[in-house]
Parts: structure tokens; sequence; C-alpha cells
């Protein structure tokens, strides 16, 4: 029905991190709904966490079965191909992460350039390199630190509905990556 029109709507607003369209979304399935607040659909979170709510909407779309309430069994079918779609891009892309082992393979060519430097007793070019390191270690460090805390805090907003911090939050994320 219309209620699984405007999750499956709302679930692809998620999906592209367009917070303003889920906000809008939400309260229209409020309004259909007839309780002033949406149901949550917390799409937001990590691969562990986005499998756990896979879980827990299987079980229940099987109760909503059981009941013989297709409308319920049905908006949540399509909540959990969400849930699914979202574990697969959690899985199979992570930018942060990408940017994390880049640097890690730089530190990798840091060490062997060092290494040469000493093997060739260019002892001024292993302490560049070496200061190299230490500096793409360090901006490695706090990347994952601010980017881990602001995934955080857009996944928490996004289960809370709070889309005007998700969207605040993944502004984070990408002036962060923009920088690494």
């Amino acid at each position: 029905g219309q209620l699984g029109v405007l999750l499956a709507k709302k679930a692809r607003a998620l999906e592209r991190e367009d917070f303003a369209e889920a906000k809008e979304l939400s309260a229209q399935i409020a309004q259909l709904q007839g309780s002033g607040k949406a149901k949550r659909s917390s799409l937001g979170g990590s691969a562990a966490a986005v499998e756990a709510q896979i879980v827990e909407l299987k079980q229940q779309k099987a109760t909503a079965i059981a009941a013989e309430d297709y409308d319920t069994a049905q908006a949540l079918t399509v909540r959990i191909k969400t849930a699914e779609k979202r574990l697969a891009t959690l899985k199979s892309h992570n930018p942060a992460a990408e940017l994390v082992a880049a640097a890690g393979k730089v530190l990798q060519k840091l060490e062997v350039a060092k290494n040469s430097a000493i093997d060739g007793d260019d002892f001024d070019g292993a302490k560049r390199a070496k200061t190299w390191a230490a500096t793409v270690g360090e901006a490695q460090r706090v990347y994952q630190r601010e980017v881990g805390e602001a995934e955080e805090r857009r996944n928490q907003a996004v289960a809370a509905e709070k889309f005007e911090e998700a969207k605040a939050a993944k502004g984070q994320i990408e002036r962060a990556a923009s920088i690494f």
C-alpha cells in the first residue's frame, strides 16, 4: 500500500544520504500511520548493526504474516531489501577504509625508502623518510578518529531520524575525505 511506497522512498533517500527528503518522507509516514511519529527504519550503522537489523526485520515480517497483516509484511519486505542493499554497500565500498589503506601503502613505501637510504649511507634521506612516515602516520590516525566519530554521529542521527544532524555529520565526513 501507500505506507510501503513511502517506506521504500525513504529507504532510497537514506541510501543516497538525502536527509532532507528522508525527513519529509518520515513526516508523511507518521501522518499516514496517524501516530504522529514514524516507525524507525534505522538504516545507519555498521555492517554488524545492519545485519542485526535484518534479522529483527525478518522476525517482525514472520510475525506479521502469522497475524495475516499483509500490509505490514509488505512494508517490512521493502525495509529488509533496503537494509540488505545498505549492507552490501557497507561491505563493498568504504571510502574511509580505502583512504586509510592508501596511507598504509605510502607508509610502506617510506619504510622502503628509509631502509634504502640507510643501506646507501644516506642518513639525511633516512631521517627525511622517517619524518614523512611519522607525519603520514599521524594524519592517518587523526583521519580515522575524526571520520569514525562523524560516521557514528551520522548513523545515530539517521537511526533517530534527526536528519539535519545526519546531514551535518555527512558534511564533516566529506570535508575530512577531501583534506586527506
